[in-house]
């Protein structure tokens, strides 16, 4: 199930990407899409945490878009 940011991101800003799941997985570890308006979705991976059920990743920093020169 996704579940849209609740707040608003600023450049530099780091954010974390979380999975939960309802019942606990065997692996501790999982890619998941993470796209950003129309550009191509990056794989993020998701590790584990204390939870189970919780799967986390490391921070993301937003980086502000690049500038076509």
């Amino acid at each position: 199930q996704f579940v849209p940011v609740a707040s608003e991101l600023k450049h530099g800003s780091p954010f974390y990407v979380e999975a939960v799941f309802d019942i606990p997985p065997p692996e501790d570890e999982f890619p998941v899409k993470l796209s950003w308006g129309e550009e191509e979705s990056t794989e993020i991976p998701v590790r584990r945490s204390s939870d189970a059920r919780t799967f986390r990743s490391e921070a993301i920093t937003l980086q502000p878009p690049a500038v076509n020169q």
